[in-house]
């Protein structure tokens, strides 16, 4: 968002603690989901080695995400939109669905392990984590479009009278 906003010439409208509060809870709550869900299938992972593993997976691909990111978009803008896709020159579109892809990719594979899955149960999770992304994806996404220029969490609260 601060890299879409700074693209865009708008202010900044999330500061760095919004930003690292809401990744957190957001990875804590997923990974404590996938961890349930993985449980229900059979597997044999506790929730220590869950987190670890989709904390990995997640710091790696929000490096690789962030970089593809600014250089498809840098790619997309000096092209001018001439020969790229309109949604290649939007940030956190491109964020979103390059973060998506390799989290469909990456979460299934190191729980396999972790779990000890053998194909058909990685295969149940991989379509689980597949219609997970899409639908963050898409919330995400929408959550963007509507909140443009407007702060998720409050400096302060308000003052009663």
């Amino acid at each position: 968002t601060v890299i879409a906003n700074a693209w865009h010439g708008r202010t900044a409208t999330v500061d760095t603690a919004e930003v690292v509060l809401l990744a957190s809870l957001w990875w804590l709550i997923s990974s404590s989901a996938v961890h349930v869900f993985c449980r229900m299938l059979g597997g044999k992972g506790n929730i220590g080695e869950t987190l670890s593993v989709t904390l990995q997976i997640n710091s790696v691909v929000f490096a690789v995400c962030a970089m593809l990111t600014l250089v498809i978009a840098s790619a997309a803008r000096l092209a001018d939109g001439a020969q790229a896709p309109a949604w290649l020159g939007n940030p956190v579109l491109v964020y979103n669905w390059l973060s998506g892809i390799l989290l469909i990719l990456y979460i299934p594979f190191g729980l396999r392990v972790v779990h000890g899955f053998g194909r058909f149960r990685s295969f149940i999770l991989f379509c689980a984590v597949v219609g997970a992304v899409v639908i963050g994806s898409v919330l995400s996404t929408a959550v963007y479009k509507q909140s443009e220029g407007r702060r998720f969490i409050p400096r302060a609260l308000p003052r009663s009278r």
